[in-house]
């Protein structure tokens, strides 16, 4: 699927009715015309259709700060796998695609997970995104929705603006959407939304897992010359072989993730540990 190059002039609107700046205040009086300056107009978006079953086990999560940081500075490969939620602030149709400007910074909740995320509009306050929706998906949004969304990585040099507050030109991330459930979300709503879904691994599979987890912690926690230690350590390398012929990896989509980005998925060629 093709999406044509998008009007910079539209988003360009879409800031100033947003305020452009994370402390919500209001620019400076004239400051739109540094707003005029367009960088990057062109720019061709070409997606593969995906099914909503893609993005089990294999989505990145976007709603904290280190990886908003890296999806703005190119870290994610185009077509990367992302899931999170925003806030709505502003709408537009721009060759019949649907455009939204929302802000994506909600809590996190450690201890759900990197799926778990706690949100409503109190929350939401910066690391701004463009959503574009998918064709094939009727955008049903309006401005003021809470959205849990899952989408992929679009060429996040295509808008550039001068941002009012510190008159610096900041780049927006831009987010393909092609599944997601909008309106006035509940926390829940959103987490089970968004969350893992491990069900999806075979139950036998997920038995070794388990196994795996409790030998990587004893071989961790030991000592170096512990034999028990030494012994965890061999067991835990022997059941991940096991683990991986069965057809599930430790690793993630991305080659420079790492920490909580890592997940369970299932084996691809040259692309999971």
């Amino acid at each position: 699927m093709t999406l044509r190059a998008l009007n910079l002039t539209v988003l360009i609107t879409m800031l100033a009715l947003a305020g452009c700046n994370k402390n919500n205040e209001q620019p400076a009086e004239g400051s739109n015309s540094a707003m005029q300056e367009p960088v990057k107009a062109e720019a061709t978006y070409d997606f593969t259709s995906l099914n909503e079953s893609d993005f089990l086990n294999q989505s990145i999560l976007i709603n904290d700060d280190k990886t908003y940081r890296g999806i703005r500075f190119h870290d994610y490969d185009v077509g990367t796998k992302l899931i999170g939620a925003a806030s709505i602030e502003s709408i537009q149709k721009v060759d019949n695609h649907t455009l939204a400007l929302a802000s994506s910074r909600p809590l996190i909740n450690q201890k759900a997970g990197l799926y778990g995320v706690l949100a409503n509009k109190a929350n939401f306050d910066g690391n701004l995104v463009v959503l574009v929706f998918d064709l094939n998906v009727q955008a049903r949004v309006i401005e003021g929705d809470i959205i849990a969304f899952k989408g992929t990585v679009a060429p996040s040099d295509v808008f550039t603006y001068t941002n009012p507050t510190t008159n610096q030109i900041e780049e927006l991330p831009i987010i393909y959407v092609h599944f997601y459930q909008a309106g006035e979300l509940s926390i829940q709503g959103i987490n089970d939304y968004l969350k893992k879904q491990s069900s999806e691994i075979p139950k036998i599979i997920q038995d070794k897992i388990l196994q795996y987890e409790k030998l990587n912690d004893s071989c961790r926690g030991g000592s170096g010359d512990d034999p028990k230690t030494i012994e965890s350590c061999e067991e835990r390398e022997t059941l991940y072989v096991d683990i991986k012929n069965g057809g599930w990896c430790w690793g993630s989509e991305n080659e420079k993730a790492a920490g909580n980005d890592l997940n369970w998925l299932p084996c691809t060629k040259d692309r999971y540990k």
